[in-house]
């Protein structure tokens, strides 16, 4: 969705291409009354480019009027495919959009440096782990002990690598983990910890 970054014969070329490979394509059947207002205004870039060439000022601007049209309908149309195609590499290169290279995946480590901290006031809890490098976020969860097939996990999300939990019950003992989450739905857990809540 980078269109900014190219420059003008190459956008035009994209242009050109997206109305070119999704006109009566199969996969999307129902983005086809989107092209020919694209393919209108890749025409009408072409015109204002060359006509832009001997340095007009007005007709740089009515360049770059249409060109900021031409991003936009591309966009609209762009964001509607990575929708339909819901992840499916194939249907996105049938779209005859430019991909962009995935980042490389990295494997998501194990949260270390885990602590169960007792808080400020009576039935708080502090949770943190070291920072995980890939991590987008963290998950806190914690229940009562003893951990059985019936117990159920209270789970609590942040961004942050540290956690206070409150209100937690008097005397009794929890026990708690935590997850980092990566991209692609990457999960690594703790080991779990257990604490009397004081």
């Amino acid at each position: 969705m980078s269109f900014h970054k190219y420059n003008e014969p190459d956008l035009y070329a994209i242009a050109w291409d997206v109305t070119h490979t999704m006109t009566e394509n199969g996969d999307f059947p129902d983005l086809q009354p989107l092209l020919p207002p694209i393919r209108e205004t890749a025409e009408q870039f072409q015109v204002a480019m060359t006509n832009a060439r001997r340095g007009d000022t007005l007709k740089i601007m009515i360049k770059n009027d249409v060109k900021e049209k031409l991003i936009s309908l591309l966009r609209e149309l762009g964001e509607l495919v990575e929708i339909k195609s819901n992840g499916d590499d194939l249907l996105l290169i049938r779209s005859g959009f430019l991909l962009t290279k995935p980042p490389k995946e990295t494997t998501l480590q194990k949260p270390e440096e885990f602590e169960v901290l007792p808080g400020k006031i009576n039935g708080q809890i502090i949770l943190q782990v070291k920072r995980v490098k890939g991590a987008k976020a963290y998950m806190y969860q914690y229940t009562r002990d003893p951990l059985t097939d019936n117990s159920q996990w209270e789970t609590i999300s942040s961004s942050k690598r540290k956690l206070v939990i409150s209100n937690l019950p008097l005397g009794v003992k929890f026990l708690f983990q935590v997850a980092a989450i990566g991209s692609r739905n990457q999960v690594a857990y703790t080991d779990i910890r257990s604490r009397y809540i004081a």
